[in-house]
């Protein structure tokens, strides 16, 4: 069971992400020139601060069927590529001759995205890959380099419809990132020991007493990173058990996917207990069921009412949201 199955409830699902995944493939970008057909895309621009809702201009004339990726702010933390996850607000608008509209925001959301890599879309790959992080990108996108000529009405997408995207890149993420900091403990004694890492992440043996009443904090790994707030929100790895049981119930190493959320979104064991951490560290939390899932467990009964459950958990960073 994942945890994000086991958050709060979490922000409609970003729209983005069913585009990209319609997206044709296969063909090759060209970006327009100064003049000629390429002039009404070139003429699409975006004002405002980086990660706060930019302000779009869409010319009332038709799109040319030339691709723009135009860098508006250039960044320099770690480049995006192919195989990474991405984390990046955005906003995404139709364009369609004289009209324009705007379809979706994470801005709207106040909660970033977080692609398990670049959407495959042609025109995002080829505009978004190779950025660094802390850039802002203006994406002009013609159906040939988007959704083709098939579109999607479910989206109000047609098969002539350019497609207006703005990125603020937050941070490229390599989806087996562990913990880099030093390690000052591996538990034991009255709770859980923490084996060496595999490709499937921490391995955790219970000690045969009983699990503490309380939440337990235990740093395993010190990060030389910035202190975590319980604003924050957070990209972590983490492999998840069952103090009853002594078995995972669920792991991001697992499925080679990280963890991202508004730290407030999870469980009040994770906020309470990653407040004050370091990222580059990597904590085991003793959760008692007070601050898991009470009394009633989870919905499909993988976790018991009153289970106490352990987390290994690697803080592979934490950004501050912008004031909605």
């Amino acid at each position: 069971m994942r945890i994000r199955n086991l958050t709060r409830a979490l922000a409609a699902a970003p729209l983005l992400t069913g585009l990209a995944l319609a997206g044709c493939g296969g063909s090759s970008a060209t970006t327009d020139s100064a003049s000629g057909a390429g002039a009404p895309n070139l003429t699409v621009s975006a004002s405002g601060a980086f990660d706060h809702a930019p302000s779009v201009s869409i010319p009332a004339m038709r799109a040319s069927a030339n691709l723009v990726g135009r860098t508006l702010v250039t960044g320099t933390g770690a480049t995006v590529t192919a195989g990474n996850a991405m984390l990046a607000d955005y906003v995404l608008y139709t364009w369609d001759g004289a009209k324009h509209k705007l379809i979706d925001s994470s801005y709207s959301r106040n909660q970033p995205n977080m692609f398990a890599s670049v959407p495959s879309m042609p025109g995002l790959q080829k505009t978004l890959v190779g950025l660094k992080a802390g850039s802002r990108e203006l994406v002009v996108i013609p159906p040939k380099f988007g959704l083709g000529t098939a579109g999607n009405s479910k989206l109000g997408v047609t098969g002539t419809t350019t497609l207006v995207a703005v990125f603020d890149i937050l941070g490229s993420y390599s989806p087996s990132a562990i913990a880099s900091g030093a390690t000052v403990s591996s538990g034991g004694g009255t709770l859980p020991k923490v084996t060496t890492p595999t490709s499937a992440g921490p391995t955790v043996v219970f000690p045969k007493n009983g699990p503490p009443a309380s939440l337990v904090t235990q740093t395993l790994i010190k990060g030389n990173g910035r202190a975590v707030t319980k604003d924050d929100y957070i990209i972590a790895q983490y492999v998840g058990y069952d103090w009853r049981t002594g078995k995972s119930f669920d792991s991001s190493w697992s499925r080679g996917s990280l963890l991202s959320s508004p730290l407030k979104q999870l469980i009040p064991g994770w906020t309470n207990g990653l407040s004050g951490q370091t990222v580059g560290s990597r904590v085991m939390l003793v959760v008692p069921a007070s601050q898991a899932y009470g009394s009633k467990g989870t919905p499909d009964g993988t976790i018991k009412g009153g289970d106490t459950l352990v987390f290994v958990i690697d803080i592979i960073d934490a950004l501050s949201l912008p004031a909605s």
